[in-house]
């Protein structure tokens, strides 16, 4: 497509692709799976990247005539099940630190000032978290400090803390950390209990 202005597109592209890829990277980490095609063959890990994708990613987004949005998520799904690309979920959590801003932190502030609901959100960074303290290490320019705040007390308040991590605009919110350490508790019952959980909230 040639466009005039390729931004909404690239913001389309990060945050229900690139989001979602990462959502995935660590909670199916620690689901115990290995490639993005593993977690797609769950189909409640499925269910909640779908909602991701379109109940919280695709409401922070301009309009853009032509694009059918439920469309696009189940293109990528589909493309997601493929077995054939390998796609490691360990590879996909590297840099995590530089990719959070732009595919999850910021359409999480946009819900929060549109006042609407985020748990998937809330559950892949309380997972990112977790999977900092809990899993192999993955390449990250901020390994070394994550790894340690992840490892203190109260590993969400020490993780999002951390300076020039969390934008401005999320930073001062009591309800945005509530949210996260809410799902990180969750978490520490065990992630396919977490998972199920969720997705059963969502139906209702």
């Amino acid at each position: 497509m040639l466009v005039a202005d390729v931004q909404p597109f690239e913001e389309m592209k990060l945050r229900l692709l690139n989001g979602a890829h990462t959502t995935l990277a660590w909670l199916g980490q620690l689901l115990g799976y290995q490639t993005v095609a593993d977690c797609m063959a769950d189909k409640e890990l499925r269910a909640l990247i779908r909602h991701l994708m379109l109940a919280e990613q695709a409401a922070t987004l301009r309009p853009l005539e032509g694009i059918d949005l439920a469309a696009y998520a189940d293109e990528l799904l589909k493309r997601f099940e493929n077995t054939r690309l390998r796609h490691r979920l360990d590879q996909i959590a590297s840099d995590s630190s530089q990719k959070m801003p732009q595919r999850l932190f910021a359409p999480i502030a946009i819900n929060l000032e549109a006042k609407r609901e985020w748990s998937v959100s809330a559950l892949a960074v309380a997972a990112w978290i977790k999977g900092l303290g809990s899993l192999p290490p993955v390449p990250d320019p901020r390994q070394d400090e994550l790894r340690r705040a992840a490892l203190c007390n109260d590993p969400v308040a020490a993780v999002l803390s951390l300076p020039s991590l969390v934008p401005d605009a999320l930073r001062p919110l009591a309800e945005f950390q509530a949210a996260i350490s809410v799902a990180f508790e969750r978490l520490q019952g065990g992630a396919k209990a977490t998972v199920t959980t969720t997705a059963k909230e969502l139906r209702r």
